[in-house]
């Protein structure tokens, strides 16, 4: 093996190394926040849809590396290139996002929210206030905020 593979193999080695030093800090610092959002998010929307795929097809089928963030994390799997096997990933979180919605309650009288939910339920609420609920059963599921405000939920 010639002396500049054995660096470049070194370089990389130690840049995934240091990745998955920050990944491992962040879920032991924040109880794994980053899990509320599907892996396949490359564009922060906690969404997988077709701005994640225009990265992808920006990015298929080149070469990937640390110093392009390993083509700007669509190499989900640091093979050095994105292919078949990234857009397998991709697919797998496809329209997997949360539904998010925002609620005045200075619109009408009274500070509670109502969510009708129906059929197979197994959700975690984010009331917007610091509130989170977990809920496996249909609606409805009310919240009171106790003070007027808009509440992105």
């Amino acid at each position: 093996m010639s002396k500049n593979k054995r660096r470049r193999k070194q370089k990389i080695r130690k840049t995934f190394l240091s990745i998955l030093l920050v990944h491992l800090a962040v879920f032991i610092f924040t109880g794994n926040a980053l899990a509320a959002c599907p892996s396949a998010d490359l564009t922060g929307n906690c969404c997988v849809d077709y701005e994640d795929f225009a990265i992808i097809y920006d990015w298929w089928l080149q070469d990937c590396n640390s110093v392009n963030n390993f083509c700007d994390g669509a190499d989900f799997d640091l093979s050095g290139r994105v292919d078949a096997n990234d857009l397998a990933s991709l697919t797998a979180d496809w329209l997997n996002c949360p539904f998010v919605t925002t609620w005045n309650t200075s619109l009408e009288s009274g500070t509670t929210v109502t969510l009708a939910l129906a059929g197979t339920v197994d959700a975690t609420i984010d009331w917007g206030d610091g509130t989170i609920t977990s809920v496996n059963t249909p609606g409805p599921h009310v919240h009171d905020y106790g003070s007027d405000g808009i509440y992105t939920v």
